[in-house]
């Protein structure tokens, strides 16, 4: 189970640190990982760190693991709100002074609880998966909807010696075994160039070694872990997988296409004998005729099928031609694979929607805080489709039965998405998380009108629960950011007597405004106010610009800027974890694996140097930082005052 926490430091730059990564001895079920995650927070201190948000895929067992969060935390006296036990706590007061955002301790919350139904971030990459693959059901193809756990092989292979009819031990073969008996053919030759390539940048990488479920004995989630209620557990398609059969003969252009590939890459001499055909067909283009290959389709990766849609469109002549040269051949299916020009048609339609969800999903992977981006994705793809299903609908070049395969396609990935993206409009953070990019200030009058007071008055109750703005009595956050710089010189009786008559000003201009006087929020929400630039990039720079103009909202933006809004991070270590824990290496144990992975992301990352020793220890660092560096000491010491000669002789003038 990996666990990784976000945050972003004074300066407005996002970081991530991996806090754990351990193998789980006990059954994979919502309350072990639960109990595992409250733990781990416990063990490392980060109680009074944390804001109190989980992002996680939408698996049966993760969203058990949330419910019962509740309860686990409760019982562990964990995410209490309590801000007056810190009034008298001088680190926490010096921290606030040294900058307008600063929020040092959790605790310090005015008010609120935590609830799975605030801090459960679901990873809309996983959304996305799950919208296509119901998209592709509607085409009979076939996609693996049982839940992949990422599990780790860290058990050793059992040895097994071959020996001859000697007697004499023969080493056996590590290769990987194959998929057909074809496949152990190599290809020779020019052949074999390009095979494997992938041409186009737009194509989304694959991942076509998926292991099996290893699942030992009492290990796996019980039958109320598998289950859950965003429908993310083995039945996520829903009725696509009963629409799921095995289709002897495709009729639509997606399943032909698919057969074709598949068939393609069953043996080396059918790879080759289409690269012949590449080669005839293209002979005045050499980069066609070395093209790659369209992809192998994988069953449980949707972008395959969208990687092999996008190769297949740029060498449609080449595969058409060969099609047709087995057309009437006995024993040959290769013909029954040739796409009309209506279903190479309905590839064109459906490849802008798939590489648009492809380009969300490497959006939403980057190593940022996503959280504020989902509500703008969501958008996005629901515009979008909605735009191709009237494309398609007064396309002419369309025969009906395509103009519904392609509407039951778009209408599938509509559906699945509306589900989670009406989850994600009833979340507080989501909602606050979304309108704290300053660029996403009107995204909620554009793209969600019912939902803009709703918007803002998630906003406002997060942050009345951080700081209790309408007190007379404001809590530290608010008095701090208030303070004056320790360092400043105090004003004189005449300058102090003007600022009191400007604020007497102020406050009757005020009065006579009918208390039309917008607050903090209200000036935050207009875009004129400090609007956004192309050239600020992230919203980070944009709010280390301009916190001090929203002192308590930048508190805020801090914290909720820093939640993901997918679980790429957590997916991106297993995969580190998976060159760690290979069969080369099966003696190593789970604690020795935990480490290297541990270890290795932390040198890429950084860590604290000083953690875990002693509080002696660490004064003592800290006083050796306040010394003067030695070499800079020596430094000043060998170069010559010039300025010393030059003041002598203007005061010898003056005199």
């Amino acid at each position: 189970m990996g666990i990784i926490g976000s945050y972003v430091d004074a300066k407005w730059q996002y970081h991530e640190r991996l806090l754990s990564f351990d193998v789980v001895q006990q059954q994979h079920s919502g309350a072990t990982f639960a109990g595992h995650l409250v733990r781990t927070i416990k063990k490392l201190n980060l109680d009074d760190k944390w804001y109190g948000a989980v992002t996680s895929d939408s698996a049966g067992t993760n969203t058990r693991m949330l419910t019962l969060m509740e309860n686990d935390l409760a019982q562990e006296k964990m995410q209490r709100r309590d801000p007056q036990a810190h009034q008298n706590d001088p680190s926490v007061h010096q921290m606030m002074k040294n900058s307008h955002s600063a929020f040092p301790k959790a605790s310090l919350r005015n008010s609120g609880s935590w609830t799975p139904a605030d801090y459960k971030i679901l990873c809309l990459c996983h959304h996305i998966n799950l919208a296509v693959r119901d998209g592709f059901a509607k085409f009979g193809i076939k996609t693996k909807t049982k839940t992949q756990k990422k599990v780790l092989d860290i058990r050793p292979k059992p040895a097994i010696t071959i020996t001859d009819e000697n007697g004499e031990e023969v080493p056996a073969s590590d290769s990987d075994e194959t998929d057909d008996e074809d496949d152990d053919e190599e290809l020779v030759g020019d052949d074999a160039e390009g095979e494997g390539d992938d041409g186009d940048e737009d194509a989304p990488p694959l991942d076509e070694d998926v292991d099996d479920e290893d699942d030992e004995p009492g290990m796996a989630p019980n039958d109320e872990d598998i289950g859950s209620d965003d429908d993310g557990g083995p039945d996520a398609n829903g009725e696509a997988s009963s629409a799921i059969t095995s289709i002897s003969k495709p009729v639509n252009g997606v399943g032909k296409l698919a057969a074709f590939t598949t068939w393609i890459h069953r043996s080396s001499q059918r790879r080759a004998a289409f690269r012949r055909q590449m080669a005839k067909e293209y002979h005045r283009d050499p980069d066609l005729a070395s093209a790659p290959f369209p992809s192998k389709p994988n069953q449980t990766r949707w972008n395959s099928h969208f990687a092999m849609i996008q190769s297949a469109l740029k060498i449609r002549a080449a595969i058409d031609a060969h099609c047709r040269a087995h057309i009437g051949r006995r024993g040959e299916v290769l013909g029954d694979y040739l796409l009309t020009e209506t279903q190479w048609r309905q590839l064109v339609l459906l490849e802008p929607i798939l590489k648009l969800a492809a380009a969300v999903t490497k959006k939403m992977e980057k190593t940022e805080g996503t959280l504020y981006a989902v509500l703008d994705h969501h958008a996005s793809l629901r515009d979008d489709i909605a735009r191709h299903l009237r494309l398609t609908e007064s396309d002419k070049e369309l025969d009906d039965d395509t103009k519904k395969e392609i509407a039951k396609f778009l209408n599938a990935m509509e559906v699945k998405l509306r589900k989670y993206r009406e989850m994600a409009l009833r979340n507080r953070v989501v909602l606050a998380a979304t309108l704290l990019h300053p660029n996403n200030r009107k995204l909620f009058k554009i793209s969600y009108p019912a939902y803009r007071l709703r918007a803002e008055t998630a906003l406002r109750e997060l942050l009345d629960e951080l700081i209790d703005i309408k007190s007379p009595d404001s809590s530290p956050a608010l008095q701090m950011s208030q303070l004056p710089a320790t360092n400043a010189d105090q004003p004189s009786p005449c300058s102090a007597a003007r600022a009191r008559r400007e604020q007497a000003a102020e406050e009757s201009a005020i009065s006579q405004d009918d208390g039309s006087q917008e607050d903090e929020v209200a000036r935050y929400l207009d875009p004129k106010t400090c609007p956004w630039r192309e050239t600020d990039g992230t919203p980070y720079k944009w709010w280390r610009d301009n916190e001090a103009v929203f002192p308590t909202i930048a508190k805020l933006a801090r914290i909720v800027l820093a939640i993901p809004g997918s679980s790429s991070a957590v997916e991106r270590v297993f995969s580190q974890a998976a060159l760690v824990s290979t069969n080369r290496r099966a003696s190593l144990s789970a604690a020795s694996i935990s480490r290297l992975v541990t270890t290795r992301h932390w040198l890429l990352t950084g860590a604290d140097e000083l953690a875990g020793l002693s509080e002696q220890a660490l004064k003592v660092a800290y006083s050796h930082e306040r010394l003067p560096n030695p070499d800079d000491t020596k430094r000043k010491k060998s170069q010559p005052n010039k300025n010393a000669p030059k003041r002598i002789d203007r005061i010898r003038n003056r005199s």
